[in-house]
């Protein structure tokens, strides 16, 4: 399944013709959006219908909607860590100039957990996994066999390739946008 959904989902053929994927687990749902209203300092908490997140992502100019923010553990799953050992090969190797610091700080700056965006809901912007900077890192992932000898995972690995390629504000945060939806439901 991490190597699916790191890799091969966006070599397959059928995908070549979207602009956009979204990948909602069959396990989760989509509830609705808040729109906090203030009537004289009463706050009202409104349900309603998520906008179409293809059309945000179009009008924020963005390549990415993540999910919240989570963490995998060393502890179980042993060798996750080793993916910062490859991830700072790779990018002394290439010479890479990453472009959201923030976030890859945040890859490196625990002791026994990477964090990742919770893939159960993501939205991507498939030009961005077609680039060709993205593609010599995924095929290079696959080469190290770090996602089968020590199970790195399809999340954790977004989370690195969106902190080397992809500006802060190329990110949309759905838990930001007030989108609400469930998993497990």
């Amino acid at each position: 399944m991490c190597y699916f959904w790191f890799k091969q989902v966006f070599e397959m053929k059928i995908m070549q013709r979207y602009r956009y994927m979204m990948r909602l687990d069959d396990d989760s749902q989509i509830l609705g959006n808040i729109r906090i209203l203030s009537i004289i300092y009463i706050y009202i908490f409104y349900l309603g219908k998520w906008p179409n997140v293809f059309d945000l992502m179009a009008q924020h100019k963005t390549i990415y909607m993540a999910n919240k923010r989570e963490v995998d553990f060393e502890y179980i799953l042993p060798g996750l860590t080793l993916v910062r050992n490859f991830t700072a090969a790779y990018i002394a190797n290439k010479r890479i100039i990453v472009r959201n610091p923030v976030l890859l700080a945040d890859a490196f700056n625990h002791t026994i957990e990477v964090p990742h965006f919770w893939s159960n809901f993501e939205v991507i912007d498939l030009s961005f996994m077609k680039r060709d900077d993205v593609i010599d890192f995924t095929d290079a992932v696959d080469e190290s066999k770090g996602i089968f000898l020590y199970r790195w995972g399809d999340a954790p690995l977004r989370y690195i390739t969106l902190a080397l390629f992809a500006h802060p504000t190329e990110i949309l945060h759905r838990q930001q946008l007030g989108l609400i939806y469930c998993h497990p439901c």
